[in-house]
């Protein structure tokens, strides 16, 4: 069974994919270009796009902690401690 980091990344990682993926094809159907621009532009995008999910772990675990932490501390305070 995952747990709730394994969750939290997939749904992170849907909602990416969810809203990237109509935007790229509404580009596409709407701006037309050369063939030679528009395969430059796909491999640019491609490049920015592998940069960003490279990227998305680290700021997972990032997020993870920070809500552990407040988490953590909010329990403290409402123990009186």
């Amino acid at each position: 069974m995952a747990n709730s980091t394994e969750i939290i990344r997939i749904a992170l990682i849907a909602l990416l994919v969810g809203v990237e993926l109509p935007l790229l094809a509404e580009h596409f159907m709407t701006h037309t270009r050369a063939g030679v621009v528009t395969r430059k532009r796909l491999l640019c995008m491609a490049d920015d796009a592998g940069d960003f999910v490279s990227r998305v772990p680290e700021a997972i675990q990032k997020a993870t902690e920070a809500a552990r932490n407040a988490f953590i501390e909010a329990l403290k305070e409402s123990e009186g401690h």
